[in-house]
């Protein structure tokens, strides 16, 4: 019968090791959802995916990964939404060609969250003032025996753990850490100096 019939074509990209790795840990508090949304989207910025490639309709991705049809059509419209997944009517979704700008990914995690609707906070985890290592001096374009503000927090979204942070700034610049609110970036801006740049690694 037509009803039964399975789309033998698109099954095979799900079965490559790109999609095992998007796997949700159904065991993880965080959403499956914004598992899928984040997997996804760090493959697509670490160049796993090709830009204009072709992802599988979301019933393929969904029996693929073991997800619901629901959780994977939160996770794409999530990366939609951030414009690293397009989607053209009638043919499908694509990964979106994408022109690198290191500026207009140095929205702080505060802003997004809250753009999006969710009450963004912090646990810290370390607010130290240290030497800094070796390369700390080189990115940081430091002095061998300059200080740095090493800083290390959970951030959350509605009280769900979203990612580990951790930042390493001048000693100059973040004199004090412990003064840090719920954003870095705005307490930053409130002493002249808003970030232009980020090293990650």
């Amino acid at each position: 019968m037509a009803g039964n019939l399975i789309d033998t074509h698109s099954m095979k990209s799900p079965t490559d090791d790109r999609w095992q790795d998007l796997r949700p840990d159904p065991d993880n508090d965080t959403p499956l959802y914004l598992q899928l949304a984040r997997k996804l989207g760090d493959a697509i910025h670490d160049n796993r995916w090709a830009a204009g490639e072709a992802l599988p309709s979301e019933r393929v991705l969904s029996e693929a990964l073991g997800v619901s049809r629901i959780t994977a059509r939160k996770a794409i419209e999530l990366l939609v939404e951030q414009g690293l997944i397009r989607r053209a009517r009638g043919a499908g979704s694509f990964i979106t060609p994408r022109v690198e700008d290191p500026l207009s990914r140095l929205t702080g995690f505060t802003k997004k969250m809250q753009q999006r609707g969710f009450r963004p906070d912090s646990v810290w985890l370390e607010r130290d003032i240290r030497a800094a290592n070796r390369d700390e001096l080189v990115h940081l374009g430091l002095s061998p025996g300059a200080a740095v503000a090493s800083l290390r927090r959970l951030r959350r979204a509605d009280g769900i753990v979203m990612a580990v942070e951790h930042s390493a700034l001048p000693a100059a610049v973040v004199p004090d850490p412990h003064a840090i609110g719920v954003s870095l970036y705005s307490y930053l801006e409130q002493r002249g100096a808003a970030v232009v740049r980020s090293e990650s690694g």
